[in-house]
């Protein structure tokens, strides 16, 4: 988590580093990178080793619906996901798995 300066200088709380693709990092480790990203449709919860992050992906998993109450939802799971070994476990809640 970070706090970062707006324009006027005040603070701004920003609890997840941001994505290039509209998405956010919700877990980095020395292990695994989890982020959650939009696609046309819904949100797309990934994990990935960190030295493939952006390029490939172990696993995705779908959350229907592009609102703001699916993306807490796909956060939720993500940060839930991350207390275990997501390489071998499924975030909970999802709703279709990508690949």
């Amino acid at each position: 988590m970070k706090v970062s300066e707006t324009e006027e200088g005040a603070s701004l709380y920003e609890p997840y580093e941001r994505t290039a693709d509209g998405g956010f990092i919700i877990k980095r480790t020395d292990e695994f990178v989890i982020d959650v990203v939009p696609m046309i449709y819904n949100w797309r919860l990934h994990v990935a080793t960190p030295e493939a992050y952006g390029a490939f992906y172990e696993k995705g998993y779908c959350f229907f619906g592009l609102g703001l109450d699916v993306l807490v939802k796909a956060v939720t799971a993500a940060e839930e996901w991350a207390k275990g070994d997501p390489f071998v476990t499924d975030p909970p809640g999802f709703d279709k798995r990508a690949y």
